[in-house]
């Protein structure tokens, strides 16, 4: 039985697959362009890399692959923190 949902239409997915971002080096450009390459949406774990990194990633695997991936980010609240609008984590974002 194939699949067929609106996301994997929206992305031009063959596969209903989305490798895991692997935060701490489990995930490389060749592995994120090559889940990509190959019909699934391959993703790069950016939590504990530098924005540089981000960059540097980001353009590997822009190298290798024309096709759609992610980037996970994690960006962490104090309870204090996530009682206020969301304007606090837009501008943790914004750089």
């Amino acid at each position: 039985m194939s699949m067929n949902t609106i996301l994997m239409q929206l992305l031009g997915l063959a596969h209903p697959i989305i490798q895991a971002p692997m935060a701490g080096g489990g995930d490389t450009p060749d592995l994120v362009a090559a889940v990509s390459n190959a019909g699934a949406f391959g993703s790069i774990g950016a939590t504990y890399l530098t924005p540089e990194q981000i960059r540097s990633t980001t353009a590997e695997v822009r190298a290798r692959t024309s096709r759609p991936f992610g980037i996970n980010f994690f960006a962490p609240l104090t309870p204090e923190q996530t009682q206020k609008s969301p304007e606090t984590i837009l501008a943790r974002l914004a750089p």
